[in-house]
Formats: C-alpha cells, sequence, structure tokens
C-alpha cells in the first residue's frame, strides 16, 4: 500500500469509452482526456488537478482517501463502470466482466451540510429540484442510528428486488463502498436494493417493501427488477441474450417463502447460542451460509453469519474454539477484500482473531 502521496501524470486512455471527457475523481468535474491527471502509483485514478488529488489523498471529510486504497483491486469509473443511459434513465453499467464481492465504487458518504458547495450534487434526481430533495431522495442508511449519507457515484445505483451489489459504510474512514455480491457482465447494469426487504436479518413485509419504493421513488409493482428484463446483456449489441417471467421476484411466492425460511435460520443461530445447543446453531448457520451462496447473498450478510456463529462457538472453547475461529477467518477475508484491511469491520475481527478471549461472550457455557 502506498503510504507518501504519489505525483500525477497527465495521460491519454484508450481503454475507456470513446468520449472527450471524463470526471475528476475527487470534485467529478468534467475534465478533457489529454488534460486528466493520473495518480502515478496505481495509474488508475483520475484528477482534473494536483490539487484534487491532494485533497482526495488523505482528506478526512470528503476524498476516498485514496492512500488507504491506491494499489489494492477497487473499481475506477469509466474503467471498470460508467454512467450511462440505461431502462430506466441513467444508471450504472459494467465495463467489463466483473467477479463477486468485488469492491467496485469507494467513495465519501457526504452528510447534509456537505452538499451545499459540492458541485456533483446538482445533477442528482430530482430534476430540476432543490439539495433537499436531492438529499432526501438519494441518500443512504449507516449502521449508525438515525443517520444517513449520500454517495454521488452510487448514488447513480437503480433498484433491483434482485440485485447483482450491495453497499457497506466504513464508519472509521466515512466511506461508502458498492460491493457485486455476483459474476457481472460487461454491459450489464450495476443495481442495489433500495430497501432491506432481502435481507434476512430485517423482518419487513413484500407489502412494506412495495409501499416504500412507491411511496419515495414511485416504482410500482411490476418490473422494478432486472430479471424481467433479461439475464444478461452482451457488450457488443447491448441486448438481452436471455428473458425471464415478468412478473418481479419480489412477488414470487416462492421466493418470499425462501426468504422467511432464511430469516428463521438467521434467528435460529443466535436462539440455539443462547440455550448452548451448539451444535444446532451451527447446522442453522451452515444452511443459512448455503442459502447465500444460493441467493447471491453480499459480503455483508455472508460476513454477519460467520460472525455468529464465531460467537456461538467461543461460548464453548474447549470443544468449540477452533471451528470458531475458522468462520472469522472467513469473514475476515471477506472483509478485507471488500472493504479494505483498515475497514471498522476488518480491524474488529482481526483483534478478535489475535485474541478471542476479549469477547464477552467467551466461555459463557464453559
Amino acid at each position: 500500500m502506498a503510504t507518501s502521496l504519489p505525483t500525477t501524470t497527465t495521460t491519454t486512455t484508450t481503454t475507456t469509452p470513446a468520449t472527450t471527457h471524463c470526471h475528476c475523481a475527487y470534485c467529478l468535474q468534467p475534465v478533457a482526456r489529454d488534460a486528466v491527471k493520473t495518480c502515478s502509483k496505481c495509474r488508475r485514478r483520475r484528477y482534473c488537478s494536483r490539487d484534487c488529488q491532494v485533497l482526495d489523498w488523505n482528506d478526512p471529510t470528503r476524498g476516498q482517501r485514496h492512500q488507504l486504497w491506491c494499489g489494492r483491486p477497487y473499481g475506477e469509473e469509466e474503467e471498470d463502470w460508467c454512467v450511462q443511459p440505461v431502462t430506466h434513465g441513467l444508471g450504472l453499467v459494467a465495463l467489463r466482466d466483473l467477479p463477486p464481492h468485488f469492491p467496485l465504487i469507494v467513495e465519501r458518504g457526504l452528510e447534509r451540510h456537505q452538499l451545499d458547495t459540492h458541485p456533483g450534487v446538482m445533477d442528482l434526481l430530482p430534476l430540476p429540484g432543490t439539495i433537499d430533495e436531492k438529499w432526501t431522495l438519494n441518500r443512504m442508511g449507516t449502521l449508525l442510528p438515525n443517520t444517513s449519507v449520500l454517495a454521488l457515484r452510487i448514488a447513480r445505483a437503480n433498484h433491483a428486488c434482485d440485485p447483482n451489489a450491495d453497499h457497506y459504510y466504513d464508519e472509521a474512514h466515512g466511506l461508502k463502498i458498492l460491493v457485486t455480491n455476483r459474476p457481472i457482465v460487461a454491459g450489464q447494469e450495476i443495481c442495489i436494493s433500495y430497501t432491506n426487504y432481502g435481507d434476512v436479518s430485517v423482518q419487513m413485509t413484500v407489502e412494506e417493501h412495495q409501499e416504500v419504493l412507491q411511496r419515495k421513488w414511485g416504482i410500482g409493482r411490476c418490473g422494478c427488477c432486472p430479471v424481467t428484463v433479461a439475464d444478461s446483456v452482451s457488450p457488443t449489441t447491448a441486448t438481452a441474450t436471455a428473458t425471464t417471467a415478468t412478473s418481479c421476484l419480489c412477488q414470487d411466492p416462492l421466493h418470499q417463502q425462501q426468504l422467511e425460511h432464511g430469516r428463521a435460520l438467521d434467528y435460529a443461530i443466535m436462539d440455539f447460542g443462547r440455550a448452548g445447543d451448539i451444535a444446532m446453531a451451527l447446522a442453522a448457520g451452515e444452511e443459512l451460509l448455503a442459502y447465500h451462496e444460493a441467493h447471491h447473498g453480499g459480503h455483508v450478510a455472508i460476513a454477519r453469519t460467520c460472525y455468529d456463529l464465531f460467537q456461538v462457538c467461543i461460548t464453548t472453547p474447549a470443544a468449540y474454539l477452533d471451528e470458531g475461529v475458522a468462520y472469522l477467518r472467513r469473514a475476515y477475508a471477506l472483509s478485507c477484500q471488500c472493504t479494505g484491511p483498515r475497514s471498522d469491520s476488518s480491524v474488529k475481527y482481526a483483534s478478535l482473531l489475535q485474541d478471542p478471549t476479549q469477547h464477552n461472550a467467551y466461555g459463557l457455557f464453559a
């Protein structure tokens, strides 16, 4: 990882879309391709000026803190993804084939008071609209209670009830990270879910899910999910190569039944764990991990399940410590891959790997 601020070099790239301009990674303003300043370390991050690069390197309030990500595998605009017209206005589109659990966008999560002076805000929906209206429509939740941030590039992602990406807030560094949850082919739209309906740890009915979509974004009961349009898109013709049923996934009774079963498994892990039935908790956890695999669960869901199993195992360390540590290693590896080794979740997992006894559940049933 780079530790000192690299210089910028003026470059012209031939691997990006054939446009005359691209966007500065810090201020998001258009910049002519022949005037782009590129980070000399990773040669991927682009700026309009040296000033923007300096601010983006380690600014704790507005930039990516590129110092933490320079040289790491993650996506950049107009190399790995771009904003372009899709079925419903503008959206994020993959420019190359992307693997699952790949951090595609890493950007600052802006608070409301930071929007008044940011030049990238006015391009967001609604158009026209006030900054307050744009904040209300595009803000995203964090793990902190009653706290939201706005990530200007991730806000371009459209909704899908069967999303191919999810997002994570790294509280330690104030970053929103968009992560793929399945393979994505070049030319395919990248979508997130605008609600927590598909999260097995959240009790949300399909009626509540649909009501929120309709009230806040005007998304109707049908057709809100890309699986209703195509399974894949040709990168050369931008046409559908396979179509599916016309009803949205969230209205599929079988899917609803499977989701409810996933929620029951999620509850059962800790319920059996609190009762001291570690074997049953592990059985429920393994079944839930298989559910995540079958339903393209995001890294947050998988890591959370692994962490829950770790917590259950360390209550009886004489019999289950090694098994618990193995689950925690899996959560740690996934967290480092998706959110970086310095994210709050990665640091927590690393600390517990060093000393599992610091967890207050350690030896609870010893």
